[in-house]
């Protein structure tokens, strides 16, 4: 996204990634190992935690096939999803 957007600025350190976009702010999204989850600062919607939720077990299919997606726990919505319908991004 930076490469082809002027005013996308990304930054990546220590597991923390700075998102900066001119006309929306800084999203920052974290890492969280010891907790399991993947922390979002968003300028637009706000924070929010998200948790791994496997979608698929793939128990019928090769080894380490699940597909699962990062899940905000208090209303069923995807990380993919908002920044998808924010920034315009396909993660």
């Amino acid at each position: 996204m930076q490469d082809t957007r002027s005013d996308v600025d990304v930054e990546y350190s220590s597991g923390v990634m700075n998102l900066s976009i001119n006309d929306l702010g800084t999203y920052v999204i974290n890492k969280q190992p010891p907790n399991k989850q993947i922390w979002l600062a968003s300028p637009s919607s706000g924070p929010k935690r998200y948790d791994w939720v496997v979608i698929s077990e793939g128990q019928d299919q090769k080894q380490d096939t699940a597909r699962g997606d990062w899940i905000y726990l208090r209303d069923g919505s995807s990380l993919s999803e908002l920044l998808r319908e924010e920034i315009g991004a396909d993660v």
